[in-house]
């Protein structure tokens, strides 16, 4: 599938960039570090997953936290690559 990046603004850019460069992370996270409030950081997400930039998956975040599906809060952490 051919992804379509003339979709894309400024914010949704700068998620893809962040999280190429660390590999995964959760909105809760990604909000406070690149300073975008959570509920659009959420919204953003969503919505590139929607468009096929980014994929959710389960498993131990790069700094060894193991992300267990009953551990998880999903209105606010959503691992995403």
């Amino acid at each position: 599938m051919m992804l379509n990046w003339d979709v894309l603004e400024e914010k949704d850019l700068t998620i893809l960039q962040y999280l190429y460069n660390i590999e995964a992370d959760c909105a809760k996270f990604i909000s406070r570090k690149l300073r975008i409030s959570l509920e659009e950081t959420m919204q953003r997400l969503k919505h590139l997953e929607k468009l096929g930039f980014l994929e959710r998956v389960r498993g131990t975040f790069p700094n060894g936290t193991i992300i267990d599906e009953k551990d998880l809060d999903l209105q606010e952490c959503i691992a995403l690559y």
